[in-house]
Parts: C-alpha cells; structure tokens; sequence
C-alpha cells in the first residue's frame, strides 16, 4: 500500500524537439506520454471506477441496496436508462483503463532502457485482468479479443463470457509466476504497492482464488483446480498485505465519498435500511463504523439515538437517516481493491465445497468476521460476543452449517463499502433477502447491468449476437455464474 504520487504526472513530460513547431502542434502537450504516466492513470481509473459512489458512474453500492437515495432514486429502482450508467461504465473501462494500459505496454516494449520488461508486462497484465473480470461480472460476454484496437477494429465481437474467465485465470497465473523471478520498476508510478513484487503476486494469486470460486457452481472442477492452485501460490495471509489505494487527500486525488458528500456538499445518498436492519437486529459492532445515529427521541426531550436504514428504492429525507460517519468521509479515505477479509471468506467457501484447504470451514469463517471487525476499528471481545450468537455461529442457529446462508449473509455484510463485490456476494449466495424498489416486483432485481445503449448504432450485429448468447440483454439475465434464483433453485 502506498500513497498517490503521480500529481500532475503527465505534464512532466514534455518532449520539445526544437523552436520550430510543426503546424497544429501543441507545446504545452507531452509528444509520446511515458508508461509510468499510462499506468498510473489507469490504475486510479480503474480503482476510482470500482469505488465510485457518483450515481452517473457507479451504482454498485445501490445494487448491493447498502445506500438508499434522497433527492433522485430512479437509481435505486433500478433504472440504467436515464443517466446512460452502462455507457459510463465502458467508457471509463476500456478507454480510460485499458486502453492506458495497452498504450503503457506499448511505450515498455518501445523503451530501450528497460531491461526486466516481464516484471512491467506482468503488473499490467494484472490490471487488465481486473478491468476485465469486473466488466464480465457486470454485463457478461464482452469485447475481449477484439478490445481496444480503435480503427484496427472499431466494431468488436464479444466474447463468451465463460472463456474469458478462463483466460483471465491463465493470465494470473502467469503474471504470478513472472514475479516470482522479475523484479518490477514501476516503483514511482505505482499507486498501490509501489512496484512491490512479492506484493503483487499475492495480490494476482488472491485476484486468482476470487475468479476460481465465481466458477464453483458451473465449473466445479475448473473451480477446485484454480482455487487450490492459487492458494498454493501464495495468497493474502494478514490485512497488511491487502491491497488498499490511500488517497494523497488533496483535490483531486481524493476518496468519492469525500469528493461527492463533503466538496460537493451532496445529500443524496443514506444507508439502506436493508442492510441497517440486518445489522441492528443481531447488533452488529460494525455499525458504529458503518453508520451515523439518528436521534430518534420522542416528544420527552429524552436524547435516543439510533441506527436508521431510509428505506430502499423509494425517496428518503436525509437529516431522518444514518449515512457515511466522518471517518468514511476523510480526503484520505482508502479505497478496498482486495483484502484479507475478502480471501478468508473465500477459503470458508472452499472449504465447505471440499477443496483442499488448510483449516476447517468455521475456522476460515470466524476468521473473516473478526477481521473484518478488527479492521473497521472494533475489537477482538466484540468479534467472540458477535460470533457467539446463534445467529452468527457458523455450526448453530436455524442456518447451522449452511455455507449458502452463512458465508453469504456474513460475507454481504462484510462488503460494505465494496458494492461491486456486495453484489457479486448477492448474486451469488442470494443471500440477504433483498427490498422490493417502488412500483416493482421480486422479478424486476437486476442480477446484471444491460449493455451500453449506444452500442445498438456503434456495433449492431455484435451486440445483437452478444444479447442472443446470454439470453437476452435484461437485468434479469444471470451472469454465467449465477446458477442459483433467489429460491435457491438451480437456473
């Protein structure tokens, strides 16, 4: 983890090869910009996109139904149309993510003077890899082959979501086996392990373990392969190796939290009273670091303060609920890319599946709760009262030993302030019970994104093919991994 150093990276480098100017060139503009500058930029494109709370960019945190909304809440109806989210989500991804990172690749292959390219080849490859998983996981079959090649080939194919998984896996295990002998010198570029090797191959393993256990329910054996490969690896084993982007905390390169409810003085956004009630009901330590109280006093005058959800997919009154608490609201504010929490969750579901992990399921279980409260500010007594409920116990309660139910409740929860993965967890475990927006049904919760609207008149017969493949482009249509409805019953 390491603090943003590339302000106003790009400007530094200027190229001027004399006083003559050619006709419409600009002098103030860098000529060929560097790799580190490309890599940079499309590193903190590709982490502000996943943690992005500007409903015009990144909804996640809606769909995982952990924000409600006050002034606007078509969002939280789950209207993609009006502010054209699936364009803004492609936009960032493949122009200003991977496109930077192809042209950073590029100007490594093109630079003389560096000698261990693998070690640039394979922190790239990383980056690409997370673009891309996260675009499968939100829309399904996608340009993948074909991305990027501007004119080469401005109409791509998309391709089967499946296989791109499967190729993404491949790319990390490669990347992985790189760093094991390279050394990397993107050391002043890099915003988030400042060029650590030994840092990014855990961080490509733990990206491994993620992918390998989306594919448990339609891939098993794939599934069980990957996962126990890439914990054999080396993966994430203590919440400092987590990989976290800390903010420099001066405008611009600040947290969207920050940016969105303290510079911009916006009151759009509360906690979903799906989530507050969850966790009121079993009094969750969390919620001191997730929520503000709300004084919910009578006319005694007597102060009563409380954790108050505004209630999902209908407009709320800001002052009447809890929303982010000032820690959360910090300029410096990290963003969570993967973390140990994350990979003990992930090794509870492995083991409950019957990979070959070391430790039993509810030990990976506990694990992952506790930590998760450690890491927010609580402590270890906390995490043993929380466990000891019967709710919570992994072997009791009216869910005992349901992996489904228990990991998925628990590992929803403990996404908070991730709602790409909060909704991934969802989809997956469907696992809680989600709120009913207004004026929709049970049918009408999205379990994907709709392609980019534009792409009917940019790529017709691609998209048409696309939409065919995966059944139809519906928010109802699962992605490839989504095997199980909200019933439980298998797709």
């Amino acid at each position: 983890m390491k603090y943003i150093k590339y302000i106003i990276v790009l400007t530094l480098f200027v190229s001027v090869v004399s006083c003559e100017l050619a006709n419409n060139v600009n002098p103030k503009e860098a000529e060929t910009v560097p790799a580190e500058a490309l890599f940079t930029n499309a590193q903190v494109a590709l982490w502000n996109q996943v943690n992005n709370l500007d409903q015009n960019y990144n909804i996640s945190r809606l769909l995982a139904q952990y924000n409600a909304q006050t002034t606007y809440y078509g969002e939280s109806t789950w209207n993609f149309y009006d502010r054209s989210l699936p364009d803004r989500m492609w936009r960032v991804m493949y122009r200003d993510v991977l496109m930077d990172l192809k042209e950073a690749r590029k100007r490594v292959q093109e630079d003389i003077t560096i000698v261990d390219k693998e070690g640039y080849y394979a922190l790239i490859d990383i980056c690409e890899v997370y673009a891309f998983h996260v675009l499968v996981d939100v829309n399904g079959n996608i340009p993948y082959t074909g991305a990027v090649q501007q004119r080469e080939d401005a109409t791509p194919v998309y391709d089967d979501a499946a296989t791109i998984y499967a190729d993404l896996i491949n790319r990390l295990t490669s990347a992985s086996n790189i760093l094991e002998t390279h050394t990397v010198t993107f050391v002043n570029s890099d915003v988030l392990y400042g060029g650590n090797a030994e840092s990014w191959r855990l961080f490509a393993n733990s990206l491994k373990l993620r992918l390998a256990m989306r594919l448990a329910d339609v891939n098993p054996t794939l599934s069980q392969t990957e996962a126990e490969a890439a914990i054999s690896s080396g993966i994430f084993t203590n919440q400092t190796q987590s990989a976290k982007l800390y903010y420099f905390g001066i405008t611009p390169h600040v947290n969207t939290i920050n940016e969105r409810m303290v510079q911009e003085g916006r009151r759009d956004f509360v906690a979903a009273n799906t989530i507050v009630d969850t966790m009121n009901a079993v009094n969750d330590p969390r919620r001191a670091y997730y929520f503000t109280q709300i004084d919910t006093s009578s006319e005694s005058g007597v102060v009563k303060l409380a954790y108050v959800g505004g209630r999902y997919g209908y407009r709320n009154v800001y002052d009447q609920c809890s929303s982010f608490p000032e820690h959360m609201r910090e300029p410096g504010y990290p963003a969570n890319i993967l973390d140990y929490v994350e990979v003990e969750f992930l090794l509870a579901e492995a083991a409950a599946r019957g990979y070959s992990v070391s430790g039993d399921v509810e030990s990976h279980y506990n694990s992952a709760i506790t930590e998760s409260i450690l890491d927010w500010g609580g402590t270890n007594i906390e995490a043993i009262t929380y466990l000891a409920q019967p709710e919570i116990a992994y072997s009791m309660g009216t869910t005992a030993s349901d992996f489904r139910a228990k990991i998925g409740l628990q590992k929803w929860i403990a996404m908070y302030d991730r709602g790409l993965e909060g909704w991934v967890s969802w989809r997956i475990f469907d696992s809680p019970t989600m709120n009913i927006a207004w004026n929709r049904t049970v049918d009408d919760i999205p379990v994907r994104m709709p392609y980019p609207y534009n792409e009917d008149n940019l790529n017709l017969e691609n998209y048409e093919a696309a939409s065919d493949a995966i059944g139809g482009d519906l928010v109802s249509t699962p992605i490839f991994w989504d095997r199980y409805d909200i019933n439980g019953n298998l797709r």
